[in-house]
């Protein structure tokens, strides 16, 4: 499957791998590419995969000296902060991908490590509202997770791949599935309710549709479905 976006934001968590790492790389040779925003230590998984990001944003906590140097010797802008701030680098990523993208925006190494920070990855481009929301794409090394929108939306992928979705609203009214092996038809899913997890793709596209609240997607995919 090919994706295209405006811009991608490469965070601090897990470097990308497998399914992550193919998508990034076939980001980084389109051309025009799009615009590639390293949040600190996202320089050093890009540079890991030989791709030069554009900009480089954040305090330097989490980058080593060696390698900062490489990347503003080649030109890579460099966007500054103080340590003591009140937001996170990967805020301040998400947020200039916003200002810069007219379309959807790609997010890479937003999970693993620190699990307040991979929260507040998810949740960072509520932040913009939920339509804004999503535009954005997070990227796994097995899966890919995004805010679906009200009204209907296909889901390519294949047979078998499983799908789980999270109600981020105190309830998501008017869910209707069809193509998945647990069909709905006009349900509300509670804020905590496991009821739309483990769902599996039964036919390509699959499809969901809601009528109100915020319903996030969790689509794992095969390593070599890029």
């Amino acid at each position: 499957m090919s994706f295209h976006f405006s811009s991608v934001v490469v965070l601090n968590g897990t470097p990308p791998r497998g399914f992550a790492a193919a998508v990034l790389w076939s980001l980084s040779q389109q051309k025009p590419r799009p615009q590639m925003i390293a949040a600190d230590g996202g320089g050093a998984a890009l540079l890991a995969q030989n791709i030069w990001p554009d900009v480089l944003i954040g305090d330097g906590d989490s980058l080593d000296a060696e390698k900062k140097a490489l990347l503003l010797e080649k030109g890579v802008q460099r966007i500054d902060f103080p340590k003591a701030k009140n937001f996170s680098d990967g805020e301040a990523a998400i947020k200039l991908a916003m200002e810069n993208s007219s379309g959807p925006i790609a997010v890479f190494g937003a999970f693993g490590g620190r699990l307040d920070f991979t929260i507040l990855n998810l949740a960072a481009p509520l932040l913009f509202g939920p339509e804004q929301a999503r535009n954005f794409y997070f990227f796994g090394h097995d899966s890919l997770v995004r805010y679906i929108c009200p009204g209907e939306d296909l889901i390519q992928g294949r047979i078998g791949d499983t799908v789980s979705l999270i109600a981020m609203t105190p309830q998501v009214t008017g869910i209707t599935l069809s193509g998945f092996t647990y069909p709905l038809t006009d349900y509300t899913l509670q804020a905590g309710s496991s009821r739309g997890v483990s769902n599996t793709i039964a036919e390509n596209p699959a499809r969901i549709s809601y009528k109100e609240g915020q319903l996030l997607m969790v689509h794992y995919r095969k390593e070599d479905d890029a």
